[in-house]
């Protein structure tokens, strides 16, 4: 089993009564947290404005969502955060922290079944070591899930997988199993196919202008899938304008 402790960004709408379950917060419990509230402002209005305003009730609620994780076992930290662009402020403390994933929201009682999609262009290296560093030694199932458009590239598809699997049980994850379909809609079928799990783990695509219209493909499962889903991603480096509202705890 892997000593390595993975690092998740967890953002939460500190002032709009966005929490997360206790379910969650057990799964994520072998990893280092970061709990990052924020409150996106108004274009005329102040990060330092609206830090003297609300920063008593955010940090309340954030020591709260903290408690929440270290009873569960994580180590936790928090960083509230007042800004003009939730995107990039959310990259840049990423970054800053070095992350490895991204939650994106979705409450469960509690994960069993863990659906972990693997694609051609994501890197595959990256996930199942993330994969094994959270999960080793858990009494979770993991299904490593891909799809293909024909049988010629199915076999190259079952071969990423058979590998895949390979690499996570060395790394103390039991309970592992590969599953592949034929189809030529993969985000439809890994929507499809995570209804029949907890919670979801998956990598980030590079930008491209199919992403640029239809949306990340984490987000488009997270969409249709309300459980969590982990996002391993490829840390940016943008800037952003507000760094007076940026608070670390």
């Amino acid at each position: 089993m892997t000593e390595d402790k993975p690092k998740i960004l967890v953002p939460v709408r500190v002032l709009e009564g966005e929490a997360v379950s206790q379910g969650v917060a057990e799964f994520l419990s072998s990893a280092e947290v970061l709990i990052v509230g924020y409150h996106v402002l108004p274009d005329q209005t102040a990060p330092g404005q609206a830090r003297e305003q609300f920063e008593e009730r955010a940090q309340k609620t954030l020591d709260e969502l903290e408690e929440t994780f270290e009873d569960a076992g994580a180590d936790a930290e928090t960083v509230l955060i007042f800004t003009h662009n939730e995107e990039k402020s959310l990259e840049r403390v990423s970054a800053e922290n070095g992350c490895d994933a991204r939650l994106i929201g979705g409450a469960v009682a509690e994960v069993e079944t863990v659906l972990v999609p693997l694609r051609g262009e994501v890197n595959v290296e990256a996930i199942t070591r993330f994969v094994g560093d959270l999960l080793a030694g858990s009494d979770v199932d993991v299904t490593l899930y891909a799809t293909a458009e024909d049988e010629e590239e199915m076999e190259t598809t079952r071969e990423r997988l058979s590998s895949a699997g390979e690499v996570l049980r060395e790394s103390g994850v039991e309970k592992v199993t590969e599953r592949t379909e034929e189809s030529s809609s993969p985000i439809e079928s890994v929507a499809t196919a995570a209804a029949e799990h907890d919670a979801v783990i998956m990598g980030e695509r590079a930008p491209s202008l199919k992403t640029w219209i239809l949306g990340e493909d984490s987000e488009r499962v997270a969409d249709k899938f309300h459980g969590p889903v982990v996002v391993v991603e490829s840390v940016g480096d943008g800037e952003v304008e507000d760094t007076e509202g940026k608070k670390e705890n």
